[in-house]
């Protein structure tokens, strides 16, 4: 199997069983009860845990960072005037 395909898979799977529960009318016909049932227990106790965390400092620091913009020269087909971008919003 191809690899889409496998991605694909459990997507095709939630959407048939999906189909099948819309394409059904459950209607309850009884009701349920659970069994009645006499527990005689002791109290438990919960188990306890000696956890040993890490010491973590969290602070800021400042740095610059220097991002390269593509520019853009578009001759459009009707036009030979060049429009040019630098590739990011424009400031006003």
């Amino acid at each position: 199997m191809n690899r889409p395909m496998k991605k694909m898979t459990p997507l095709l799977a939630a959407i048939a069983l999906g189909s099948a529960a819309i394409a059904c009318d459950i209607d309850r016909t009884e009701d349920g009860r659970l069994p009645s049932i006499d527990v005689d227990v002791d109290a438990g106790e919960m188990p306890t845990y000696d956890v040993d965390v890490a010491d973590v400092d969290v602070g800021t620091t400042e740095d610059t960072v220097i991002i390269r913009r593509p520019t853009v020269d578009v001759r459009l087909p009707d036009d030979t005037t060049a429009v040019e971008g630098d590739g990011g919003s424009s400031t006003s």
